[in-house]
């Protein structure tokens, strides 16, 4: 006979209980249903990433050359990434992961793969490269690669985006080496430098200013000297964001060095040198010259070594010469370093002018940033500190950038997450610029997550006039430490 209660079936025969049937049934589908994966694909360009909730045992990526058609499995693809072909141009992509399929991706775009060693690389209304062997009409749902077959030494072709009509460019460099020789023999305030335009990345290149809206993705290991961004005048609706091929958030798809890459333990004596890569120019962002102003600039993922000497006195991450930095890290892992009054990450240089104003947003990634900038001067003359001087100037890690001649510059560091690390050997780890002969810089900072380790947060410093002043709030669930 049967018998129901408290919502079980219970089966007997001959008075033996021989089945629990409904809470076999529970088991079974409580199992079934945590087991079940969401599935969504994160399109980075290039690649396609699956993510989901779980954990899935198995990964099968599927094609159809139409959106509703019969999708079939692609040969080998199980990992949790798909690197698109070329033969998926126009197609329609998804995955299945431990069964479970996600919505589709498509029409795939035409992929189109430059390699570096046979010439530079433009983009514009049209694209070049390959020695002019490989070109053809822009449109935005192209997906570009550039890669370096030769790798052996440093190649000074340049990537350039001409674009001016608010084109969109999505670029994957994927083991890339570009450079040139250092200039020797210049001091931190010499001037009439100029822009280094070898071996690097320019989004703003002569004749070819105006808005475009860039995203560079890092594939393995990169080197580049330097990327010129900046958003003046017809620029003013550029974008940049750099991450990593893994997606926002990660940083172990590709790096970035600039401008070369330096082991960890021999950082302190390259900053410290007197080579010359960037001089009052930023390592990523604004160019000396004309106050560029950097604005509409994201890290979002990737591994970023950015690094400026001595002789540089420039921004590592930011703005160029006396020009103003807004910008917002989100995550990936950045080394960011440089010596002098501009900062390791924000506003740019000063010297006769004033450095660069910041606003600094920061939620997540994690970030070490450090101004070595000790700067000794007699009278106007550089010096150092075993000969008679009579000022010291040095820079911010994270915030606005110094002066020697005018007023610190004022910083907005707004702090929701993350883990930073801030440190300046002569000026704040997060806040205002210094100034020698005039007064420091102001700062608004406000701190709500994350972790914050730095050596100080505040105003600018001062060797003539008054400190800036400062406005700090700490709230929610930040924790910081103030270290030397």
């Amino acid at each position: 006979y049967v018998l129901w209660h408290n919502s079980f079936i219970y089966f007997f025969v001959n008075d033996q209980l021989v089945l629990l049937f409904f809470s076999i049934c529970i088991s079974f589908f409580v199992s079934s249903v945590g087991a079940t994966t969401n599935i969504t694909i994160e399109n980075s360009g290039s690649r396609l990433n699956a993510k989901s909730d779980s954990t899935p045992a198995s990964y099968q990526w599927l094609i159809s050359d139409t959106v509703d058609g019969i999708y079939s499995p692609i040969d080998g693809a199980n990992q949790k990434y798909y690197d698109i072909k070329a033969e998926d141009e126009g197609k329609y992509i998804k995955v299945s992961a431990d069964g479970s399929e996600s919505e589709t991706v498509g029409p795939i775009g035409k992929l189109i793969v430059f390699d570096l060693s046979l010439g530079s690389v433009n983009f514009g209304a049209t694209y070049s490269g390959n020695g002019g062997a490989l070109t053809g009409d822009h449109i935005d749902s192209n997906i570009y690669v550039v890669t370096q077959s030769n790798t052996e030494t440093y190649s000074t072709n340049t990537i350039k985006f001409s674009g001016t009509n608010l084109q969109k460019y999505d670029v994957t460099i994927d083991g890339i080496h570009l450079g040139s020789e250092p200039v020797t023999g210049k001091a931190p305030n010499s001037q009439g430098i100029g822009t280094y335009t070898q071996g690097v990345i320019d989004l703003q290149p002569s004749g070819g200013v105006g808005s475009k809206n860039v995203i560079l993705r890092l594939k393995g290991e990169n080197i580049v000297r330097a990327i010129h961004y900046y958003t003046n005048g017809s620029a003013s609706n550029s974008s940049l964001k750099i991450t990593d091929i893994k997606g926002d958030g990660a940083a172990d798809g590709g790096a970035l060095y600039v401008p070369v890459k330096v082991d960890p333990d021999k950082i302190e004596e390259f900053v410290n040198s007197n080579l010359s890569y960037n001089h009052w120019n930023s390592g990523i962002g604004g160019d000396d010259g004309s106050g560029d102003k950097v604005t509409n600039f994201e890290i979002a993922g990737g591994k970023l070594q950015v690094l400026t000497t001595y002789a540089d006195n420039c921004t590592a991450i930011g703005a160029g010469g006396n020009g103003a930095c807004t910008m917002t890290i989100s995550g990936g892992d950045i080394t960011a370093h440089c010596n002098g009054t501009g900062t390791a990450i924000g506003g740019g240089i000063g010297w006769f002018s004033g450095g660069g104003t910041s606003n600094i947003t920061i939620s997540g990634g994690n970030i070490y940033a450090k101004n070595h900038g000790q700067i000794y001067v007699n009278g106007s003359t550089i010096t150092t500190k075993d000969k008679p001087y009579d000022k010291v100037v040095g820079g911010v890690a994270i915030g606005s950038g110094s002066s020697f001649e005018a007023a610190g510059s004022e910083g907005k560091v707004t702090i929701t997450g993350g883990y930073i690390e801030a440190y300046g050997t002569f000026g704040n780890g997060i806040g205002g610029g210094n100034s020698s002969n005039s007064t420091g810089g102001k700062a608004t900072i406000s701190i709500s997550g994350g972790t914050v380790i730095a050596s100080s947060i505040g105003g600018g410093d001062s060797k003539s006039g008054t400190g800036g002043s400062a406005n700090v709030e700490v709230s929610g669930t930040a924790h910081i430490t103030l270290e030397k």
